[in-house]
């Protein structure tokens, strides 16, 4: 069921406003998009990269800091966009902001934008313009919440139990905690949340209707594409057979202590 927005002591969010929401949520899901694909890249590229295991072995305690922080970042990140306090920064002050405040896509301040840009605004352009009703935030509403449900689900628990706070839980809570988690279901919830990034930018710039259809992140693509790059640019060290196995084990024995 969608939830009420509620309705704030001073609700009015002007065009500039809403950009400057918008443009902080846009950097707030690159962040965890980063973290995220950067994270999967280096541990598929650990697995299949014999050569490379060795040399993150020649610095394990480096590379398993790295490779946590950039798992613990992932939902440090989405804990901030989440975050439903109306004093933050989030995706819901957005939701609210447009809900409250219609009048930021409305075709005079569509007009107004573009020639703040120095765009001409073709007054048949403007006449045709889309504007949205209280559906179309509705719907906005609705998405946000289905993506707030995922994270409520299963990750938030980590984010405040084990990533931003050390509660005493003991080995067997902490495994029952992950094994609710799923790799897909973080890349799934990143996906919406740039579409729902995407869709928001074309209704205030282009005044193009809200869609919420699946579309593939291009800047996924980017951040593979440079973390294998720097994976790639590492020396590979000659190391003995001995000194690879004595590396293995602690690597393995470290991973142990932080699961």
């Amino acid at each position: 069921m969608t939830r009420k927005i509620q309705a704030i002591a001073n609700p009015v969010m002007t065009p500039a406003e809403f950009l400057d929401e918008f443009k902080l949520l846009r950097g707030e899901v690159y962040e965890a998009t980063l973290s995220w694909h950067a994270y999967l890249m280096i541990n598929e590229q650990m697995s299949a990269d014999g050569e490379l295991l060795d040399t993150m072995n020649s610095h394990p305690s480096f590379w398993q800091v790295t490779i946590r922080a950039l798992r613990h970042n992932t939902l440090l990140v989405l804990g901030r966009v989440f975050d439903d306090d109306k004093r933050s920064h989030s995706i819901h002050n957005i939701v609210r902001g447009c809900a409250e405040n219609p009048a930021i896509f409305s075709k005079d301040a569509l007009r107004a934008r573009r020639a703040a840009e120095g765009v001409p605004a073709e007054e048949e352009y403007i006449e045709r313009a889309f504007v949205p009703d209280a559906a179309h935030f509705t719907a906005l509403q609705t998405e946000v919440e289905a993506c707030m449900k995922v994270w409520t689900g299963a990750y938030v628990v980590i984010r405040n139990k084990v990533v931003a706070h050390r509660d005493k839980l003991d080995k067997k809570t902490r495994a029952d905690l992950y094994a609710k988690t799923k790799v897909k279901e973080i890349t799934e919830l990143l996906e919406r949340l740039y579409v729902i990034e995407e869709s928001l930018w074309e209704l205030a710039t282009n005044a193009k209707p809200l869609k919420f259809n699946a579309n593939a992140n291009p800047r996924v693509s980017e951040i593979v594409k440079a973390t294998q790059g720097v994976l790639k640019s590492l020396p590979r060290p000659s190391l003995s057979p001995e000194l690879k196995a004595a590396l293995a084990r602690s690597t393995a024995k470290n991973a142990a202590a932080d699961s």
